[in-house]
């Protein structure tokens, strides 16, 4: 019976994905300790244990200069093979790709903060989600056209991809940037948590202009 419960266990981890804040890079470098904790260390166990993919967007935009500046990449941590990836939508042609930084920083905090967990409350991690495990850059991430700010909508796409256990077009046209734009806007659409209705809207335009002639809006 416990043989069978594990397996079942393990069935439901398989393929589950579980997407990181697209502020932890940010928390992880910054010095708000309260809204790390919040939105970042707080789901840190609870994914490793229960989840194969984890999925961290990274955005670049306080650690580099104006030419590599604000740009998304993605990070996932794959729980069953324990090794991550990134994902760049404007690898290098030669070089060391400038972004890989960004992963590291993410990867060395995540293994690091786990490694305490472990040491003060006695769950146990595998050994490879609290050292050193192998950080690969990934050449067939999707590349997106030149000229384009697409980096943030490949960086859905990919997530889009690992959590269906799909693959990925070498080279994200416009065609593709249309399509997953059209699903995003979906998305929020037809959830009640993320959209508004008409009325809705009304009152709440009515709240801004009330306040916002106070710049008290940031109390909606």
């Amino acid at each position: 019976q416990n043989l069978r419960i594990a397996e079942n266990q393990n069935r439901e981890i398989k393929d589950k994905s579980y997407f990181f804040s697209s502020l932890c890079l940010t928390l992880v470098r910054g010095q708000n300790e309260g809204m790390r904790k919040t939105v970042v260390d707080d789901h840190i166990r609870k994914a490793a244990k229960n989840y194969r993919y984890l999925h961290f967007p990274l955005n670049s935009y306080e650690d580099k200069d104006e030419e590599y500046g604000n740009h998304w990449t993605l990070a996932v941590l794959d729980t069953e093979e324990e090794v991550w990836r990134h994902y760049n939508s404007m690898r290098p042609t030669q070089g060391e790709d400038p972004y890989l930084k960004d992963a590291y920083d993410m990867k060395n905090y995540f293994e690091t903060y786990l490694k305490k967990a472990q040491n003060s409350s006695g769950t146990t991690f595998s050994n490879m989600l609290t050292k050193d495990a192998a950080l690969l850059s990934i050449e067939e991430s999707p590349q997106q056209e030149d000229g384009t700010l697409d980096c943030g909508i490949v960086v859905c796409y990919v997530m889009h991809q690992i959590a269906h256990q799909e693959g990925f077009d070498a080279f994200f046209s416009v065609k593709n940037t249309r399509w997953i734009r059209k699903e995003l806007i979906h998305t929020f659409l037809r959830d009640p948590t993320r959209s508004w209705d008409e009325k809705e809207c009304i009152e709440r335009k009515k709240l801004s202009d009330l306040y916002g002639t106070n710049n008290n809006a940031s109390n909606l």
